[in-house]
């Protein structure tokens, strides 16, 4: 993943930001949403650092295809970037907010991937996962949020999300054992 995005040229600022006295590692995520709708570079770079790689993880898993995570991860900050800050969903965390960008931009697999020989065995075990049950566990654990939150991301009903999570535990467990 490039951070080359972040260069001035995308676009200026309406007015100048309010500068804060807070670094940007110290302020919370809706901040440096704020930060970002300002046109503070670090404010984005910052939301990079802390969610990038779970934004690129979801791109991996859905779409099991290096160049496609990367360029969904950049596109996700560079929308939100060209946005000024406001996430495509209303979200009870920005994380989550981040990966449904991500998600739509990738679009669910249509079957179960096999294992890269350098996965991680955790990453292996989500691989082979149906795509549904993949889509939810991915959202749930790295989004850190609720069923509810991760079905209303999904636009389904929060019993049928919780039921898909139940299943691609139960196959992750079985797979596990497998090994």
């Amino acid at each position: 993943m490039t951070l080359g995005f972040m260069r001035p040229t995308h676009r200026a600022p309406a007015a100048a930001p309010a500068q804060s006295s807070t670094s940007p590692e110290c302020r919370s995520d809706q901040d440096l949403l704020d930060g970002v709708g300002g046109g503070s570079q670090a404010a984005l770079k910052e939301l990079f650092r802390r969610h990038g790689a779970a934004v690129h993880r979801l791109a991996t898993l859905l779409s099991d295809d290096g160049a496609e995570a990367d360029r969904v991860a950049e596109d996700v900050f560079v929308t939100l970037w060209h946005r000024g800050g406001r996430l495509e969903d209303q979200v009870a965390n920005v994380r989550l907010g981040l990966l449904a960008m991500a998600r739509r931009r990738t679009g669910p697999a249509t079957h179960p991937e096999p294992p890269a020989p350098s996965d991680p065995p955790a990453m292996s075990r989500l691989r082979c996962l149906p795509s549904r049950d993949r889509e939810v566990l991915a959202l749930t654990v790295l989004g850190t949020a609720t069923l509810t939150d991760v079905a209303g991301v999904l636009q389904e009903d929060p019993r049928a999300v919780g039921s898909r999570l139940r299943s691609g535990l139960r196959a992750a467990r079985s797979t596990a054992g497998r090994r």
